[in-house]
């Protein structure tokens, strides 16, 4: 796509699929092999598995006019994969409202 430099840091984009309180428990695991897209997940309330939230580095994309613009092929794909509609609702937050086989 580009030859954007990767410099390693701990920050992210959240990607909010459904509210924290509704989860009791939280597992974080790596969607990529570089760690640069992580999937939270969790124990529901009501006992059923589901998707909180997805973290993409600041490392591989960036905000332009409020939209969330991949920087690396694999940003690209991963977003690509989602099939919603993503809006940010505040800073480094966004949201998506996804196909019922998605979550």
């Amino acid at each position: 796509m580009n030859n954007h430099k990767v410099r390693m840091s701990e920050t992210y984009y959240h990607i909010m699929v459904n509210p924290k309180e509704d989860f009791t428990l939280f597992i974080s695991k790596n969607v990529d092999r570089n760690g640069f897209i992580k999937e939270i997940s969790g124990r529901k309330l009501n006992g059923n598995l589901a998707i909180h939230k997805w973290l993409i580095s600041k490392n591989i994309a960036h905000i332009d006019n409020n939209r969330l613009v991949p920087d690396l092929t694999e940003a690209k794909k991963f977003l690509q994969t989602l099939r919603g509609n993503i809006r940010r609702i505040n800073g480094d937050i966004f949201q998506v409202k996804l196909n019922e086989e998605k979550i």
